[in-house]
């Protein structure tokens, strides 16, 4: 290879980071969701239902992602609810909560709505931004069910089917995704095995040993 062509070559990806294309080795994808939070789970001390929605995603790839690449919305229209930021490494996950939407919304004077999770089921959509165009990397359609009080839904690892984190608000319905039992775990890898309390605990405290800050 001459000089010349991996000069090009350098400037060409150098031209492509800059238009906001996606990251190659990447596979960023939504891992959990909470719609419809009754508690403070943002930890800023004050229990709000916007601010205290999340959503998390997950880096499936085999390289390091730079999220600011992607964005969250619905299919309500075509505004952009939050640009995510940071880095993500195989197989790490992060939280984003609708505090920090707002927040990304006031400080690009677009519509303040947070995250925008409707309670009754909505569609979120995970892009990227490649030139001029936006394009969806991920989609996520939840059930009203699932939109419950204090309840998520979460990605299985093991079988790539989403599963209910009910265990703070127990749904004994037939829709899918069923009850687990299980609780929801924003900044923690997905897992629903069985568990044996040792110790008698409040809701609180369980909480707390899943709150990402």
């Amino acid at each position: 290879m001459t000089l010349a062509l991996k000069y090009a070559i350098g400037w060409c990806i150098i031209v492509l980071t800059l238009l906001g294309g996606p990251p190659a080795e990447g596979q960023v994808l939504i891992n959990e969701i909470m719609a419809d939070p009754d508690s403070d789970w943002n930890g800023n001390g004050i229990p709000n239902f916007r601010d205290d929605e999340w959503v998390e995603v997950i880096n499936q790839g085999p390289g390091t992602v730079e999220l600011s690449l992607y964005f969250l919305r619905d299919i309500t229209g075509e505004t952009n609810h939050l640009q995510l930021n940071g880095q993500l490494e195989p197989g790490q996950v992060a939280v984003f909560f609708g505090s920090q939407a707002v927040e990304w919304q006031q400080a690009n004077s677009v519509p303040v709505s947070g995250l925008s999770l409707n309670n009754s089921g909505d569609t979120i959509e995970l892009i990227t931004r490649e030139g001029e165009e936006f394009v969806v990397q991920d989609t996520l359609v939840y059930l009203d069910h699932e939109a419950e009080d204090e309840r998520s839904s979460g990605l299985d690892p093991e079988t790539g089917q989403w599963m209910l984190f009910d265990g703070l608000n127990p749904y004994e319905g037939t829709q899918i995704p069923l009850g687990t039992g299980c609780f929801p775990s924003p900044g923690e890898a997905n897992s629903c095995a069985p568990q044996v309390p040792v110790q008698n605990a409040t809701l609180d405290e369980v909480k707390s040993l899943y709150r990402k800050l």
